[in-house]
Protein backbone atom coordinates (compact mmCIF):
# COMPACT_ATOMS: atom_id res chain seq x y z
CA UNK A 1 0.00 0.00 0.00
CA UNK A 2 1.73 3.48 -1.13
CA UNK A 3 1.90 6.15 1.82
CA UNK A 4 -0.27 8.59 1.25
CA UNK A 5 1.25 12.36 -0.02
CA UNK A 6 0.57 15.10 2.17
CA UNK A 7 1.48 18.34 -0.24
CA UNK A 8 4.41 20.15 0.28
CA UNK A 9 4.56 23.66 1.97
CA UNK A 10 6.48 26.20 -0.46
CA UNK A 11 9.22 28.59 1.17
CA UNK A 12 6.83 31.14 0.04
CA UNK A 13 3.71 29.99 1.76
CA UNK A 14 6.30 28.74 5.19
CA UNK A 15 7.50 32.71 4.80
CA UNK A 16 3.43 34.27 5.05
CA UNK A 17 2.56 31.81 7.80
CA UNK A 18 5.47 33.02 9.78
CA UNK A 19 4.56 36.83 8.85
CA UNK A 20 1.28 36.25 9.95
CA UNK A 21 2.22 34.81 13.71
CA UNK A 22 4.54 37.43 13.78
CA UNK A 23 2.20 40.47 13.14
CA UNK A 24 -0.03 38.62 15.97
CA UNK A 25 2.66 38.73 18.50
CA UNK A 26 3.47 42.64 17.32
CA UNK A 27 -0.31 43.48 17.75
CA UNK A 28 -0.06 41.71 21.06
CA UNK A 29 2.85 43.50 22.12
CA UNK A 30 1.27 46.38 21.28
CA UNK A 31 -1.85 46.10 23.72
CA UNK A 32 0.41 44.70 26.49
CA UNK A 33 3.15 47.65 26.46
CA UNK A 34 0.18 49.96 27.14
CA UNK A 35 0.17 51.28 22.67
CA UNK A 36 -2.51 49.77 21.43
CA UNK A 37 -3.83 51.85 18.86
CA UNK A 38 -0.08 51.85 17.89
CA UNK A 39 -0.48 48.66 15.31
CA UNK A 40 -3.17 49.95 12.96
CA UNK A 41 -0.69 53.27 12.11
CA UNK A 42 2.11 50.81 11.27
CA UNK A 43 2.14 50.55 7.25
CA UNK A 44 2.38 46.40 5.69
CA UNK A 45 5.45 47.24 4.68
CA UNK A 46 7.39 48.63 7.67
CA UNK A 47 5.86 45.17 9.65
CA UNK A 48 7.50 43.41 7.18
CA UNK A 49 10.83 45.08 7.27
CA UNK A 50 10.73 44.51 11.18
CA UNK A 51 10.01 40.70 10.15
CA UNK A 52 13.15 40.48 8.42
CA UNK A 53 14.95 41.92 11.00
CA UNK A 54 13.38 39.93 14.12
CA UNK A 55 16.28 38.06 15.92
CA UNK A 56 16.40 34.60 16.59
CA UNK A 57 15.18 33.60 19.91
CA UNK A 58 17.94 32.46 22.51
CA UNK A 59 19.34 29.45 21.76
CA UNK A 60 21.84 27.10 23.89
CA UNK A 61 24.90 26.16 21.64
CA UNK A 62 27.03 23.21 23.73
CA UNK A 63 30.60 22.78 23.13
CA UNK A 64 30.88 20.03 20.62
CA UNK A 65 30.77 16.92 22.56
CA UNK A 66 30.22 18.36 25.88
CA UNK A 67 27.23 16.44 26.54
CA UNK A 68 24.98 13.88 25.13
CA UNK A 69 22.40 14.93 22.15
CA UNK A 70 19.85 13.56 24.11
CA UNK A 71 20.60 15.82 27.48
CA UNK A 72 20.99 18.58 24.89
CA UNK A 73 17.46 18.07 23.74
CA UNK A 74 16.44 18.07 27.45
CA UNK A 75 18.50 21.42 28.35
CA UNK A 76 16.56 23.14 25.66
CA UNK A 77 13.39 22.60 26.70
CA UNK A 78 13.77 23.50 30.11
CA UNK A 79 15.58 26.48 29.19
CA UNK A 80 12.49 27.57 27.39
CA UNK A 81 9.84 26.34 30.41
CA UNK A 82 12.02 28.79 32.10
CA UNK A 83 11.55 31.21 29.78
CA UNK A 84 8.00 30.76 29.33
CA UNK A 85 7.53 30.48 33.12
CA UNK A 86 9.56 33.36 34.65
CA UNK A 87 7.87 37.04 34.50
CA UNK A 88 8.66 40.94 34.89
CA UNK A 89 7.00 43.67 35.66
CA UNK A 90 6.15 46.36 33.43
CA UNK A 91 6.04 50.12 34.58
CA UNK A 92 2.46 49.84 33.70
CA UNK A 93 1.94 47.16 36.20
CA UNK A 94 1.56 44.48 33.49
CA UNK A 95 2.72 41.33 33.88
CA UNK A 96 4.19 39.36 31.50
CA UNK A 97 6.88 35.99 30.34
CA UNK A 98 10.41 36.38 30.07
CA UNK A 99 9.47 34.91 26.90
CA UNK A 100 7.29 37.77 25.65
CA UNK A 101 9.23 40.37 27.22
CA UNK A 102 12.63 39.41 24.81
CA UNK A 103 10.91 37.91 21.74
CA UNK A 104 8.23 40.47 21.17
CA UNK A 105 8.69 43.57 23.26
CA UNK A 106 12.06 44.12 21.65
CA UNK A 107 11.13 44.34 17.55
CA UNK A 108 8.43 46.57 19.66
CA UNK A 109 11.09 48.90 21.02
CA UNK A 110 13.39 48.96 18.03
CA UNK A 111 10.33 50.39 16.24
CA UNK A 112 9.45 52.96 19.25
CA UNK A 113 13.24 53.96 19.23
CA UNK A 114 12.91 55.02 15.12
CA UNK A 115 9.31 56.21 15.62
CA UNK A 116 10.16 58.47 19.12
CA UNK A 117 12.66 60.80 17.08
CA UNK A 118 9.96 61.55 14.24
CA UNK A 119 7.13 62.22 16.75
CA UNK A 120 5.83 62.36 20.26
CA UNK A 121 7.75 60.66 22.25
CA UNK A 122 5.60 60.26 25.36
CA UNK A 123 3.76 57.75 23.16
CA UNK A 124 6.31 55.06 23.40
CA UNK A 125 6.44 56.56 26.99
CA UNK A 126 6.21 52.46 28.37
CA UNK A 127 8.19 50.77 25.94
CA UNK A 128 11.12 52.80 26.06
CA UNK A 129 10.90 52.76 29.50
CA UNK A 130 10.75 49.13 29.62
CA UNK A 131 13.82 48.16 27.91
CA UNK A 132 16.18 51.53 29.76
CA UNK A 133 18.31 50.06 31.86
CA UNK A 134 17.77 53.09 34.51
CA UNK A 135 14.36 51.18 35.24
CA UNK A 136 14.16 48.23 36.89
CA UNK A 137 12.31 45.92 34.07
CA UNK A 138 15.17 45.14 32.35
CA UNK A 139 17.82 44.77 35.02
CA UNK A 140 15.12 42.53 36.38
CA UNK A 141 14.92 40.64 33.14
CA UNK A 142 18.73 40.21 32.33
CA UNK A 143 19.08 39.12 35.85
CA UNK A 144 16.86 36.47 35.48
CA UNK A 145 17.93 35.29 32.27
CA UNK A 146 22.01 35.17 33.64
CA UNK A 147 20.35 33.24 36.32
CA UNK A 148 18.87 30.34 34.47
CA UNK A 149 21.78 30.14 32.02
CA UNK A 150 23.92 30.35 35.28
CA UNK A 151 21.69 27.74 36.75
CA UNK A 152 22.26 25.35 34.15
CA UNK A 153 25.81 25.55 34.18
CA UNK A 154 25.68 24.93 38.01
CA UNK A 155 23.38 21.52 37.57
CA UNK A 156 25.61 20.09 34.78
CA UNK A 157 28.86 20.85 36.31
CA UNK A 158 30.96 18.08 38.13
CA UNK A 159 32.50 18.54 40.92
CA UNK A 160 36.48 17.82 41.05
CA UNK A 161 35.93 17.03 36.96
CA UNK A 162 34.31 20.06 35.05
CA UNK A 163 32.94 23.49 35.20
CA UNK A 164 30.36 24.41 32.42
CA UNK A 165 30.84 28.57 31.43
CA UNK A 166 29.06 30.28 29.48
CA UNK A 167 29.29 33.24 26.91
CA UNK A 168 26.17 35.86 26.18
CA UNK A 169 28.66 38.03 23.98
CA UNK A 170 26.57 37.34 20.73
CA UNK A 171 23.62 37.70 22.22
CA UNK A 172 20.87 41.53 22.33
CA UNK A 173 22.07 41.42 26.46
CA UNK A 174 25.09 42.09 25.11
CA UNK A 175 24.34 44.24 22.02
CA UNK A 176 27.20 43.33 19.02
CA UNK A 177 25.85 44.28 15.61
CA UNK A 178 25.92 40.97 14.82
CA UNK A 179 24.07 39.62 17.12
CA UNK A 180 22.31 36.11 16.31
CA UNK A 181 21.26 35.33 20.65
CA UNK A 182 23.26 32.16 20.74
CA UNK A 183 24.30 31.57 24.22
CA UNK A 184 27.74 29.10 23.99
CA UNK A 185 28.29 26.48 26.56
CA UNK A 186 31.98 25.13 27.12
CA UNK A 187 33.39 23.05 29.52
CA UNK A 188 35.95 24.00 31.75
CA UNK A 189 38.64 21.47 33.61
CA UNK A 190 39.88 22.67 37.00
CA UNK A 191 43.57 23.16 37.93
CA UNK A 192 44.90 19.79 39.01
CA UNK A 193 48.46 20.24 40.75
CA UNK A 194 50.77 18.27 43.13
CA UNK A 195 51.29 20.53 46.19
CA UNK A 196 53.60 19.72 48.92
CA UNK A 197 51.81 19.53 52.03
CA UNK A 198 53.08 17.83 55.42
CA UNK A 199 55.58 16.36 54.33
CA UNK A 200 54.17 14.98 51.44
CA UNK A 201 53.20 15.16 47.66
CA UNK A 202 49.89 15.79 47.30
CA UNK A 203 47.37 15.79 44.09
CA UNK A 204 45.23 18.63 44.74
CA UNK A 205 42.51 20.38 43.04
CA UNK A 206 42.01 24.34 43.52
CA UNK A 207 38.38 24.20 44.47
CA UNK A 208 36.05 26.29 41.77
CA UNK A 209 32.64 27.47 40.44
CA UNK A 210 30.84 28.62 37.38
CA UNK A 211 29.89 32.33 38.16
CA UNK A 212 27.22 34.24 37.24
CA UNK A 213 29.28 35.96 35.16
CA UNK A 214 29.89 33.20 32.54
CA UNK A 215 33.57 32.57 34.17
CA UNK A 216 35.48 30.24 36.45
CA UNK A 217 36.25 31.75 39.93
CA UNK A 218 38.78 30.04 42.12
CA UNK A 219 38.53 30.16 45.73
CA UNK A 220 40.93 31.71 48.11
CA UNK A 221 40.00 32.19 51.95
CA UNK A 222 40.90 34.29 54.69
CA UNK A 223 42.17 31.50 57.60
CA UNK A 224 41.05 33.88 60.16
CA UNK A 225 37.35 33.72 59.21
CA UNK A 226 37.36 30.42 59.18
CA UNK A 227 38.70 30.43 62.99
CA UNK A 228 41.92 29.67 62.19
CA UNK A 229 44.40 31.63 64.58
CA UNK A 230 46.44 33.95 62.44
CA UNK A 231 47.21 38.14 62.46
CA UNK A 232 47.28 37.63 58.38
CA UNK A 233 44.41 38.84 56.65
CA UNK A 234 45.43 37.36 53.28
CA UNK A 235 43.26 35.36 51.64
CA UNK A 236 44.90 31.72 50.49
CA UNK A 237 44.17 28.89 47.45
CA UNK A 238 41.60 26.40 49.12
CA UNK A 239 42.49 22.55 47.66
CA UNK A 240 40.07 19.92 48.09
CA UNK A 241 41.75 16.10 47.86
CA UNK A 242 39.76 13.60 45.33
CA UNK A 243 39.30 11.67 48.33
CA UNK A 244 37.29 13.89 50.12
CA UNK A 245 35.38 14.75 46.64
CA UNK A 246 34.80 11.15 46.82
CA UNK A 247 33.56 10.99 50.08
CA UNK A 248 31.54 13.97 49.65
CA UNK A 249 29.76 12.18 47.17
CA UNK A 250 29.10 8.84 48.95
CA UNK A 251 28.19 10.15 52.14
CA UNK A 252 25.95 12.73 50.60
CA UNK A 253 24.49 11.50 47.55
CA UNK A 254 23.71 14.85 46.58
CA UNK A 255 23.99 16.31 42.86
CA UNK A 256 27.60 16.32 41.56
CA UNK A 257 27.35 20.02 40.17
CA UNK A 258 25.35 21.56 43.44
CA UNK A 259 27.46 19.85 45.49
CA UNK A 260 30.01 22.07 43.98
CA UNK A 261 28.42 24.84 44.60
CA UNK A 262 27.27 24.41 47.98
CA UNK A 263 30.90 23.61 48.65
CA UNK A 264 32.28 26.85 47.08
CA UNK A 265 29.46 29.10 49.22
CA UNK A 266 30.55 27.27 52.21
CA UNK A 267 33.86 29.39 52.11
CA UNK A 268 33.06 32.20 50.05
CA UNK A 269 30.01 33.29 52.10
CA UNK A 270 30.68 34.82 55.78
CA UNK A 271 28.38 32.42 57.97
CA UNK A 272 28.87 32.39 62.00
CA UNK A 273 27.84 28.40 61.79
CA UNK A 274 30.77 28.03 59.16
CA UNK A 275 33.52 28.04 62.13
CA UNK A 276 36.32 25.92 63.11
CA UNK A 277 35.80 23.18 65.22
CA UNK A 278 37.91 20.80 67.08
CA UNK A 279 41.28 22.21 65.53
CA UNK A 280 40.42 20.76 62.01
CA UNK A 281 36.59 20.43 61.54
CA UNK A 282 34.56 22.88 59.61
CA UNK A 283 30.57 22.14 59.81
CA UNK A 284 29.18 21.69 56.32
CA UNK A 285 25.84 23.24 56.42
CA UNK A 286 23.24 22.78 53.32
CA UNK A 287 20.47 25.05 53.24
CA UNK A 288 20.49 25.20 57.38
CA UNK A 289 21.11 21.70 57.71
CA UNK A 290 24.55 20.60 59.18
CA UNK A 291 25.44 17.58 57.07
CA UNK A 292 28.73 17.19 58.65
CA UNK A 293 32.29 18.15 59.05
CA UNK A 294 35.07 19.02 56.33
CA UNK A 295 38.51 17.72 57.71
CA UNK A 296 40.49 20.84 56.51
CA UNK A 297 44.30 21.29 57.35
CA UNK A 298 46.73 24.50 56.74
CA UNK A 299 50.11 24.87 56.08
CA UNK A 300 52.56 27.26 54.11
CA UNK A 301 49.22 29.82 52.98
CA UNK A 302 47.66 26.77 51.72
CA UNK A 303 44.22 25.49 52.88
CA UNK A 304 43.68 21.78 52.27
CA UNK A 305 39.90 19.56 52.11
CA UNK A 306 41.35 16.76 53.67
CA UNK A 307 38.25 14.46 53.50
CA UNK A 308 34.50 14.98 54.65
CA UNK A 309 32.43 13.20 57.72
CA UNK A 310 28.98 12.59 57.85
CA UNK A 311 27.63 14.06 60.89
CA UNK A 312 27.04 10.71 62.52
CA UNK A 313 29.93 9.27 62.14
CA UNK A 314 33.26 8.54 64.10
CA UNK A 315 35.59 11.61 64.91
CA UNK A 316 32.60 14.23 64.86
CA UNK A 317 30.66 15.70 68.51
CA UNK A 318 27.67 14.09 67.40
CA UNK A 319 28.92 10.98 66.02
CA UNK A 320 30.82 10.33 69.46
CA UNK A 321 27.53 11.61 71.11
CA UNK A 322 25.66 8.64 69.28
CA UNK A 323 28.34 6.25 70.40
CA UNK A 324 27.56 7.08 74.26
CA UNK A 325 23.96 6.76 73.62
CA UNK A 326 24.26 3.53 72.03
CA UNK A 327 27.34 1.95 71.62
CA UNK A 328 27.23 1.80 68.10
CA UNK A 329 30.77 1.71 66.16
CA UNK A 330 31.90 2.26 63.44
CA UNK A 331 30.97 -0.65 61.50
CA UNK A 332 27.18 -0.63 63.22
CA UNK A 333 26.73 2.73 61.86
CA UNK A 334 28.21 1.30 58.19
CA UNK A 335 25.66 -2.19 58.71
CA UNK A 336 22.38 -0.13 59.35
CA UNK A 337 23.17 2.62 57.07
CA UNK A 338 23.47 5.65 59.41
CA UNK A 339 26.48 6.83 58.14
CA UNK A 340 25.31 8.32 55.03
CA UNK A 341 22.55 11.10 54.44
CA UNK A 342 20.58 8.64 51.85
CA UNK A 343 20.60 6.21 54.65
CA UNK A 344 19.57 7.71 57.43
CA UNK A 345 17.32 9.93 55.26
CA UNK A 346 15.59 6.56 54.04
CA UNK A 347 14.60 5.47 57.99
CA UNK A 348 12.06 8.38 57.76
CA UNK A 349 12.49 8.86 61.42
CA UNK A 350 9.74 10.77 63.26
CA UNK A 351 10.38 13.47 65.52
CA UNK A 352 8.11 12.34 68.52
CA UNK A 353 9.58 8.56 67.96
CA UNK A 354 11.76 6.67 70.40
CA UNK A 355 14.84 7.37 67.27
CA UNK A 356 13.59 10.80 67.00
CA UNK A 357 14.65 11.36 70.45
CA UNK A 358 17.44 9.33 70.55
CA UNK A 359 19.27 11.08 67.45
CA UNK A 360 17.98 15.01 68.90
CA UNK A 361 19.92 13.85 72.09
CA UNK A 362 22.64 13.43 69.51
CA UNK A 363 22.51 16.41 68.25
CA UNK A 364 20.98 15.10 64.68
CA UNK A 365 17.32 16.42 65.29
CA UNK A 366 17.53 18.57 62.22
CA UNK A 367 18.48 15.41 60.05
CA UNK A 368 14.69 14.69 60.64
CA UNK A 369 13.47 16.97 58.01
CA UNK A 370 15.08 16.56 55.03
CA UNK A 371 11.79 17.95 53.06
CA UNK A 372 13.90 21.30 52.29
CA UNK A 373 16.83 19.17 50.64
CA UNK A 374 14.73 16.38 48.76
CA UNK A 375 15.39 17.98 45.11
CA UNK A 376 19.03 17.72 45.23
CA UNK A 377 19.48 14.24 46.10
CA UNK A 378 21.29 12.16 42.92
CA UNK A 379 19.12 9.61 43.01
CA UNK A 380 15.78 7.88 44.47
CA UNK A 381 16.03 6.88 48.05
CA UNK A 382 14.20 3.76 48.61
CA UNK A 383 12.13 3.48 52.58
CA UNK A 384 13.31 1.64 54.79
CA UNK A 385 11.58 0.50 57.97
CA UNK A 386 13.30 2.35 61.05
CA UNK A 387 11.94 -0.76 63.05
CA UNK A 388 14.44 -2.90 62.38
CA UNK A 389 17.07 0.22 63.44
CA UNK A 390 14.99 -0.15 67.03
CA UNK A 391 15.66 -4.02 67.34
CA UNK A 392 19.42 -3.38 66.26
CA UNK A 393 19.65 -0.59 69.07
CA UNK A 394 18.17 -3.12 71.67
CA UNK A 395 20.07 -6.21 70.51
CA UNK A 396 23.17 -4.19 70.89
CA UNK A 397 22.60 -3.17 73.93
CA UNK A 398 21.29 0.40 73.98
CA UNK A 399 21.58 0.82 77.63
CA UNK A 400 20.32 4.19 77.46
CA UNK A 401 17.19 3.94 75.84
CA UNK A 402 15.15 4.44 78.71
CA UNK A 403 17.02 7.58 79.84
CA UNK A 404 16.49 9.05 76.58
CA UNK A 405 12.31 8.14 76.23
CA UNK A 406 12.79 10.11 79.79
CA UNK A 407 11.69 6.92 81.77
CA UNK A 408 14.96 7.08 83.57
Amino acid sequence: MRKKKYPHKSSLDSKKEQFKIYKARFRNACSVFAVEDLYHTIPEKYLLYLFGRRLPLFKLVFEKGLIPSTHEFLLQEYFKRLLRESSVTLGSGVTISLLEYFRDGIPLYAYAMEASGLGDRSRFAHILEAFNPQFPTLRDAEYKLVDFINRICLINSELGKINFVFDMSSTMIMGPEDCDNKIRISGSKPITQWIKFHGEHRKVIHLSWSDVCGKVTLLNVCPARLGFRTESIDEIPVYVQPHAISRLKERLSLHAGLLGYFLYHAFSIIDPQFKLQNRNLLPFYIKDKKLGYLVVEIEASQLLIVTFLFITNDGTPEGRKLAELTSLQKLDKQYIGIDTLSGFKSLSIQPDSDLGRLFTEAGCAHLLDLSDINALFDHDIHARDPELLLKYLGLGGFSNINQVRGEG
